[in-house]
């Protein structure tokens, strides 16, 4: 097309590196990486396909790691957060940019 292909190789090179489970801070289907590109780059600029074979060429693997999910939960007066855990096959990036969660105490009074 327009060298887009060219283009994104570029970027994933010049704001990423290949991590593992452990240290990446952006993990990543296939489908969740091409729409974080398209924000910078036009809609459908690269297909999934041509996006893998971009991340093979620069050393990433598609790799298995758990996703977590919590919700919070009240049940005979008693408040809990249910913590759901999963896999997801995908991409493990490491970016220079702190992407950590932060946890920031909820002082409201408001009951849910």
């Amino acid at each position: 097309m327009y060298g887009y292909e060219i283009k994104i190789k570029e970027f994933i090179k010049n704001n990423f590196e290949p991590s593992t489970p452990e240290n990446a801070n952006m993990k990543m289907k296939t489908s969740q990486l091409l729409f974080f590109l398209w924000n910078t780059f036009p809609v459908d600029c690269i297909s999934d396909y041509e996006l893998v074979l971009i991340l093979e060429e620069l050393g990433y693997k598609e790799t298995m790691y758990v996703v977590e999910n919590s919700t919070k939960r009240k049940a005979e007066n008693r408040k809990y957060i249910e913590i759901q855990k999963g896999l997801e096959l995908g991409w493990c990036l490491k970016s220079p940019f702190d992407l950590r969660t932060e946890t920031i105490e909820d002082l409201s009074e408001e009951e849910e």
